[in-house]
């Protein structure tokens, strides 16, 4: 959640324009000559925003996997154009407010590789070359466990009699 105010959205970590990025917090800011808002429209993930003029980058380290995305972005005070939104190096999105308050809310599937996953914001034009973010969350996706089971020398009966059977598992525990 991008913010500059004190309050938070529980679960969200707060970004502001002063967090470059730092590989001891695992997040931040990677380019960009940033500025912040509060507009107090919208919800607390909508109100707050951190933009700049052209471009910006943001990375997020994480382990290299399949992930679901969601992104918020708009102005509720001012409508924003021609924001195209890259997510390892892949275009996601070009948005376009239709009015302020219009704000753009979508999940996208992301594979990260690398151990850190960036995301680019570019102005392809209209009345102000502004990109701008209010809010990044980011859900490992996929299966929660991949297990194999081999039963060797299995001596199965039924009504009451013994079972015996070795069994080995391979696979990993994704937490």
């Amino acid at each position: 959640e991008f913010r500059r105010v004190r309050f938070r959205s529980v679960g969200y970590t707060r970004v502001d324009k002063n967090d470059a990025y730092n590989a001891g917090v695992g997040h931040g800011f990677l380019s960009g000559g940033l500025h912040h808002r509060n507009r107090r429209v919208g919800n607390n993930l909508q109100r707050d925003f951190v933009f700049a003029s052209g471009t910006m980058s943001f990375g997020v380290d994480v382990p290299d996997a399949s992930y679901d995305v969601t992104v918020i972005m708009g102005d509720g005070r001012y409508t924003h154009e021609q924001i195209q939104l890259s997510i390892e190096d892949d275009v996601q999105v070009v948005v376009s407010q239709s009015g302020p308050a219009d704000f753009f809310t979508n999940t996208f599937a992301v594979s990260s590789s690398g151990g850190q996953m960036v995301f680019d914001w570019l102005d392809l034009g209209g009345p102000a070359p502004v990109v701008l973010i209010n809010s990044i969350e980011i859900v490992q996706s996929g299966s929660p466990e991949n297990l194999t089971f081999t039963i060797d020398q299995a001596a199965i009966s039924e009504n009451g009699g013994a079972s015996a059977a070795t069994v080995t598992r391979s696979g990993s525990t994704v937490r």
